[in-house]
């Protein structure tokens, strides 16, 4: 609006006009976002109030019962979660999630309005949560061996899961690493388990999705490792564990498995076929070297003896670095003779017989005439 004034004195004098004067009157500020706000649990994006240009926004505490759970843009008037809300766990004032809050628009002279939202908070699925890693210590021959009985299970929205995969993501060697699983329908309801043993995947499933967290939960401390090898690789393994719920998986706990050798003794790979010597006459015998194997590939060294322990007679000796016997028998008694090749920790054996044939003098045969 313009404006000019005069005065006027008691005389009845009149001054001239003032100068004009813009005089602008600023109405209420009018909301024009709405009364209401709908979003997804776990975010905080809540709502953008708007009034118009040039408005300080702020929260009237004092009005909305959950104001105290929210933040806002003094200047674009966005309304955020201080925390992001559970849907599972509401914390507004009703427990109901809607947060109800008071928005205020004050302009440049100070006037303002309050607008009231309520804040819906959405369900959405969350994901299932594995939780407690492990630390296995296997040793070779040991049987199969649950990996992790500590993991827990839980979903914030399912009461049930779909499938999980227990899978040898580091270290990994093809034929000598096994997962199992034994199903029980006790404490397992219906999961079941397939072991790819290419890829050191363990696969659980249930059928219909059906099987509950609790069961899901033994299933996977029920899974065990097992290596198959008498000479396995001693680097260590890492199982990672992950559930699905029909939708998303949880994120992933992993187990390690520590895996210490035992050395293997050596074994008879060929048996030592009997021998025959000569009364007299000189002997000699190398045991061939394929006739034991070492799973370890160590190297082996050779004794000699008679098969009850005792030393050899001693006409005949044993030459180790070459596996040689040698000798000229003086007697016909028969004996046997035990090889035994050791890796320096234990040790395999073999006997076998060395027959000892008398000298059979040749006789001069005459034709009757």
């Amino acid at each position: 609006r313009a404006f000019t004034y005069t005065l006027t004195d008691a005389a009845g004098n009149e001054s001239a006009a003032s100068p004009v004067l813009n005089v602008s009157i600023l109405a209420a500020p009018v909301f024009t976002s709405g009364a209401t706000a709908s979003v997804a649990e776990n975010t905080t994006a809540a709502y953008t109030a708007a009034a118009g240009t040039g408005m300080t926004y702020s929260i009237d505490t004092g009005v909305g019962a959950d104001g105290a759970k929210f933040s806002i843009n003094s200047s674009t008037g966005a309304l955020s979660f201080i925390a992001a809300p559970n849907f599972e766990l509401p914390t507004d004032a009703g427990a109901n999630n809607v947060y109800d809050v008071t928005v205020r628009a004050t302009n440049a002279a100070g006037g303002f309005t309050n607008q009231n939202v309520a804040v819906t908070v959405t369900n959405v699925n969350d994901a299932p949560v594995l939780a407690n890693g492990s630390t296995l210590s296997y040793t070779e021959n040991n049987a199969a061996t649950a990996i992790n009985t500590a993991i827990t299970v839980s979903d914030a929205d399912n009461a049930a899961l779909a499938s999980a995969t227990v899978s040898i993501t580091g270290g990994f060697v093809t034929g000598q690493d096994v997962l199992s699983f034994t199903p029980n329908a006790g404490t397992m309801g219906n999961i079941a388990g397939s072991y790819n043993a290419t890829t050191g995947v363990m696969t659980l499933t249930s059928a219909s999705s059906s099987a509950t967290l609790a069961q899901w939960q033994a299933a996977l401390r029920a899974v065990a490792y097992s290596n198959s090898s008498e000479n396995p690789n001693t680097a260590s393994r890492t199982v990672s564990y992950v559930v699905n719920d029909g939708a998303l998986n949880a994120t992933a706990v992993t187990s390690t498995i520590t895996v210490t050798a035992v050395n293997d003794a050596p074994v008879v790979a060929v048996a030592i076929p009997d021998q025959v010597a000569v009364l007299g006459t000189a002997f000699s015998y190398v045991v061939p070297a394929g006739t034991f194997t070492d799973e370890e590939n160590n190297p082996l060294t050779y004794t000699a003896t008679r098969g009850d322990g005792t030393a050899l007679p001693a006409w005949i000796s044993f030459t180790v670095s070459t596996r040689t016997f040698s000798g000229t028998p003086n007697s016909t008694i028969d004996f046997n003779i035990r090889v035994t090749a050791s890796d320096g920790t234990a040790s395999g054996s073999d006997t076998f017989l060395l027959g000892i044939a008398p000298v059979v003098n040749s006789v001069a045969i005459t034709a009757d005439t």
